[in-house]
């Protein structure tokens, strides 16, 4: 006998503000904080050696910033996302800038980590921590 799927518990499980009060709970619990960045913010556009915001296509996972710097799309926004001020509004741009050179360096040893260990992306997040 085939049993009926429970969609209803089905989507509650999988869903975005589920996901949000989870995540909220998780990091509260442990000592930490949760923020929910404005949507204006754009990290995924912004490029702070040039302070301009440049509209990037979904598909696009690498890019190079105004000063040829290449970096991966995903770990650039999260950056730019530590790099927010203390109203949750705007980058800080000092904090920005003066980060930059250290953080890119510690991307770019987990990537070099990743490839020379031979190990997926998710099996690697599992076995490897940065902590700054």
């Amino acid at each position: 006998m085939k049993r009926k799927k429970r969609f209803g518990r089905s989507i509650k499980n999988r869903c975005p503000g589920y996901l949000q009060a989870k995540a909220k709970q998780l990091f509260e619990s442990t000592g930490g904080m949760y923020v929910e960045v404005p949507i204006l913010y754009r990290a995924s556009q912004y490029d702070h050696t040039s302070d301009t915001y440049i509209p990037k296509k979904l598909s696009q996972r690498m890019y190079h910033l105004t000063d040829g710097t290449k970096v991966q799309r995903d770990w650039y926004s999260s950056y730019l996302l530590y790099c927010i001020n203390k109203t949750y509004t705007q980058i800080n741009k000092l904090k920005c800038r003066s980060n930059f050179a250290t953080m890119y360096q510690k991307e770019k040893n987990m990537i070099e980590e990743i490839i020379r260990s031979g190990k997926k992306d998710y099996e690697f997040r599992y076995s490897y921590r940065l902590i700054s």
